[in-house]
């Protein structure tokens, strides 16, 4: 993967939010479930765009935003999935209560909070790679297996799942491969790529749900 490949999908993946959130403003303004995924939207895009002009102008390390971001984007998932599984909330606030417990006890102990948490990171990753399939095995029980890919919280729960998936592996092993290996950032930028693509992915998806509820 060249450098400027890199660079290419690093640019997409800092404005790739701006679709669905300029379509939800001008098209819809609906309440409920839709409303909490614009949001998620909104944080996503306000956090890749604030790490960009932190890291350059402000201070080399932007591990402050993306902490922060992590807090947040748990909590508005948590109450999406609330929303969306109703009948699975027991399992959600658990999870809920295991990362706000993990989160203090991490923060107070292992990581400031200008360093990579690992824990809020990987277990943010796992646990909404869980919830997303709870909530497909729920949409299949109760829709039509011919007729998903027309069901907006189908793309919603697929896009999850792909960025949660993924994500996971490299949350988990982030401190390992920079600080253990010393691998360099030029060699990290393209485990970050990853990331990136499926962060662009989770972002279209998105849109296409608000698409779909708006038809």
């Amino acid at each position: 993967m060249s450098t400027y490949l890199i660079e290419l999908l690093a640019e997409l993946n800092r404005y790739s939010g701006i679709p669905g959130i300029v379509f939800f403003l001008l098209m819809m303004r609906k309440n409920g479930n839709i409303r909490i995924v614009f949001f998620v939207l909104l944080a996503s895009f306000t956090a890749d765009v604030t790490i960009y002009f932190f890291i350059r102008h402000v201070y080399p390390n932007s591990f402050i935003i993306s902490n922060t971001w992590y807090l947040i984007d748990y909590g508005l998932l948590t109450w999406l999935f609330i929303k969306m599984i109703p009948e699975r909330k027991g399992i959600v606030a658990l999870l809920g209560i295991i990362f706000t417990i993990g989160g203090i006890t991490s923060f107070l102990f292992f990581y400031s909070f200008l360093e990579s948490n690992t824990f809020i990171k990987a277990f943010h990753s796992l646990a909404f790679t869980v919830l997303s399939i709870i909530a497909f095995f729920e949409v299949l029980r109760e829709s039509p297996t011919d007729k998903l890919i027309h069901y907006p919280v189908f793309w919603i729960m697929t896009a999850i799942f792909l960025f949660s998936s993924v994500t996971l592996f490299k949350n988990l092993f982030q401190n390992y491969l920079i600080f253990e290996l010393a691998l360099s950032m030029e060699s990290y930028a393209y485990v970050h790529s990853f990331n990136n693509v499926f962060n662009i992915l989770k972002n279209l998806m998105f849109l296409y749900a608000f698409v779909l509820v708006k038809k």
